[in-house]
């Protein structure tokens, strides 16, 4: 079974502070296969999925110097946020181990 999940973030994971006066605040899809998460393996798998769909919503447009590139905050941002909506154990087990760490 398939559910998308909207993940709601600001403008500012994709300007930077400069720009947070400007920020505007915008919804993202994320679809996930909550059959996929029976297992850590799977959600594993499913976490992988995430990132990928993230990694879509945060690319930069062509029309930028950054084309081809996406920005890290915003995808680790979109994925925290949809493991904590779906808030299951073992994705949030496979989240824990591939979560970046915080400097």
């Amino acid at each position: 079974m398939f559910s998308k999940l909207l993940a709601g973030l600001s403008a500012f994971a994709l300007v930077g502070a400069a720009q947070a006066s400007t920020m505007t605040e915008f919804e993202a899809g994320i679809n996930v296969n909550r059959a996929a998460l029976a297992d850590e393996a799977s959600a594993e798998q499913e976490l992988s999925a995430i990132h990928e769909q993230a990694k879509a919503l945060c690319a930069y447009e062509r029309e930028s110097v950054l084309s081809g590139t996406y920005d890290a905050l915003c995808v680790a941002d979109i994925v925290a946020q949809a493991v904590k909506s779906v808030d299951n154990a073992n994705l949030d087990r496979a989240y824990s181990r591939f979560a970046p760490v915080a400097p």
